[in-house]
């Protein structure tokens, strides 16, 4: 399965990556809404694994949920990531 994960924090992203690669899937990583929609629309992902910080709106732009959904004719199912005790998202 091939799948895109999006995460703002590098450190988190590449042990993530790493073990999801280790699970022999394939793992293209993205930072932003933009690099996210971009690679997308690329390549035929399962699923986006996603960090909450830039799954929804922001002050700045479209978060990763709503970037998807207006760029993509069928964008993936999106998982939403959260740390423990975390509030739910509305998203």
């Amino acid at each position: 399965m091939k799948l895109l994960l999006v995460h703002h924090d590098e450190a988190t992203r590449e042990v993530l990556a790493q073990a999801l690669r280790l699970r022999d899937l394939v793992v293209d990583v993205a930072t932003t809404a933009s690099e996210a929609t971009e690679l997308a629309g690329l390549g035929e992902h399962g699923v986006v694994l996603v960090s909450r910080v830039l799954a929804e709106a922001t002050s700045d732009g479209l978060g990763v949920i709503d970037a998807l959904a207006l760029e993509l004719l069928s964008p993936p199912p999106v998982v939403v990531l959260a740390t423990p005790h975390t509030e739910a998202s509305p998203a």
